[in-house]
């Protein structure tokens, strides 16, 4: 949940067998998206995630994970070497969110 300033969090699920497999979403949320707008997210588990503060300030992003952090659990896999692409096929990076947030 953002509960100040404004981000995209990006979603892309390279689960096999999952019914989104291979969907990325790119969700805005945030203090300028209108009430109606405002939620919380469950990222399921294996769900390829990050965000990026889109405002013009910073943001606050309250997380809460279902357990305590572990460094040697940490899986980060680039989004560009999993296979996220947009909808036109163009592979997923976050300079072409920031060309489509200028857009």
């Amino acid at each position: 949940m953002v509960a100040a300033g404004d981000i995209i969090l990006a979603l892309w699920d390279g689960r096999d067998g999952s019914p989104t497999a291979g969907t990325l979403d790119l969700l805005p949320m945030g203090q300028s998206q209108p009430d109606s707008a405002q939620f919380t997210v469950l990222i399921p588990k294996l769900v390829h995630h990050g965000f990026m503060v889109s405002g013009s300030g910073p943001a606050i992003l309250l997380n809460s994970p279902t357990q305590l952090y572990n460094p040697s659990d940490e899986g980060r896999d680039p989004f560009s070497t999993v296979g996220a692409t947009f909808d036109n096929g163009s592979p997923f990076s976050w300079a072409a969110v920031r060309e489509i947030l200028r857009g």
